[in-house]
C-alpha cells in the first residue's frame, strides 16, 4: 500500500509539473469503456489545472464505448492521429489501458523518443522500458487505478463517476472477476460520489447487431476442438468480433478458446475460464501469449484470463505454435 501510495505521488507530481501544458491522452485501438472512462477520468483532472488536453484514439472507440456515452449523455472529443497537424508539440503523452506499443498503432511513431506515461494493469509491455514513468497495478480494471490516482483531488458531476463505473462493471465481466478493493471503491463511487450503479449496468446492455451474430455462428462452424488432459480448447477464426467469439465459445463450455483474425495484420484473442487458470496456474497474458509471440514474431499481453497477440503470419502458423505451446503445458493433446 505505502509503495502504490509513493507511485501515485510520484505520477501526479510529473503530469502536474508547470513544463507539460499541453498532454496527450491515448489507449489501445478500439477503445472500451474502461480505457474510456480512465482517459475521460484524466482529461477532467487535468483541466482543472488549465493543461491543455488532446485526446488520441488510434483506431477510434468500440460500439459499446459508444453506447455508453450515448445513454450517459457524455460528449467525448477525440482525435485521430491523422487530424492531429500540432502532433509533435505535445511534450508529455500519457498511455493509459495499456503497456504494448503495437495497441498504439501508427500513434507510436510520435511518441517513441518522447517523454512518456504508462498506467496501466495488465501484464508488463515494451512501452515500460523506455516510459518517462509508469504506474502498474494487476487490479481487475484501470477504471480502479485512475481512481486511486485521483482520489479526493478531482471535481466532478456524478455522471461522470457513472461512466467509471461502466470501466470496473466492463472489465471485471460485472464482477466476475475481483480484487481485494473493487468492492470498496464501488461502494465509494455508489455513496460518495453518486454514481448511478442501474444506468451504468444498462449502458452496457447493447443488442448485438447481426454482423456480430454471424460472426459468432461462423466462429462455432469453424471451431477446431483440442483436448489437453481434461480441458477443451476451441480454436477458430473469424474477420471481426473476436472477442465476442470467444465468449460465446467460453459460454459453450471451452475452458480455453483462440480466436484468430486475419486483416492488415494477425490477431489472436485468447480466454479462458478462471477455474483453468486456478487449476492449472497457466496465465494467459504472463504465460501463453509470450510463448506464441517467442516463436511467431510480434507483440502481445493482457491479462490471466484474457489476453491478446498482434503479430504477421498464418492461420495455421497460429494452429501449430498453439498446439506446440500446448503441448509443452500438458504433454499429449488429441484433435477432437
Amino acid at each position: 500500500m505505502k509503495k502504490r501510495s509513493k507511485d501515485i505521488e510520484e505520477i501526479l507530481k510529473t503530469i502536474l509539473d508547470t513544463k507539460y501544458e499541453r498532454i496527450g491522452l491515448t489507449t489501445h485501438r478500439n477503445a472500451d469503456p474502461d480505457a474510456i472512462a480512465s482517459i475521460y477520468l484524466l482529461r477532467i483532472f487535468l483541466e482543472q489545472y488549465k493543461k491543455e488536453t488532446y485526446i488520441i484514439l488510434p483506431e477510434g472507440m468500440n460500439s459499446l464505448s459508444k453506447n455508453v456515452l450515448s445513454i450517459l449523455n457524455i460528449p467525448f472529443e477525440y482525435y485521430r492521429v491523422e487530424d492531429l497537424v500540432n502532433i509533435e508539440d505535445i511534450p508529455l503523452f500519457i498511455v493509459v489501458d495499456t503497456s504494448n506499443s503495437i495497441q498504439l498503432g501508427n500513434l507510436y511513431k510520435h511518441i517513441s523518443g518522447k517523454e512518456y506515461i504508462v498506467i496501466d494493469h495488465h501484464t508488463k509491455g515494451d512501452l515500460v522500458d523506455n516510459a518517462y514513468r509508469y504506474f502498474l497495478d494487476k487490479l481487475v480494471s484501470c477504471s480502479e487505478i485512475m481512481y486511486l490516482l485521483l482520489r479526493g483531488k478531482l471535481k466532478a458531476h456524478s455522471i461522470v463517476y457513472s461512466l467509471l463505473l461502466t470501466g470496473i462493471l466492463y472489465d471485471s465481466r460485472k464482477f466476475t472477476y475481483v480484487d481485494n478493493i473493487i468492492f470498496d471503491i464501488v461502494s465509494e463511487l455508489i455513496n460518495l460520489h453518486n454514481a448511478d450503479y442501474l444506468v451504468a449496468l444498462n449502458s452496457l446492455k447493447k443488442e448485438m447487431d447481426i454482423s456480430e451474430k454471424i460472426a459468432r455462428i461462423k466462429g462455432a462452424q469453424r471451431t477446431r476442438i483440442l483436448r489437453a488432459n481434461k480441458y477443451l480448447v476451441l480454436f477458430t477464426n473469424v474477420s471481426s468480433f473476436e472477442s465476442s467469439v470467444a465468449r460465446a465459445l467460453l459460454d459453450l463450455g471451452a475452458d480455453l478458446v483462440f480466436v484468430v483474425s486475419i486483416n492488415n495484420e494477425t490477431r489472436v484473442v485468447s480466454r479462458s475460464t478462471q477455474r483453468f487458470y486456478r487449476e492449472t496456474g497457466i496465465s494467459l497474458g504472463r504465460d501463453l501469449i509470450p510463448k506464441i509471440t517467442k516463436y511467431l514474431g510480434g507483440t502481445g499481453g493482457g491479462h490471466d484470463t484474457a489476453a491478446v497477440y498482434i503479430g504477421q503470419c498464418s492461420l495455421e502458423d497460429v494452429f501449430n505454435v498453439v498446439l506446440s505451446v500446448l503441448k509443452e503445458y500438458f504433454g499429449g493433446v488429441k484433435i477432437v
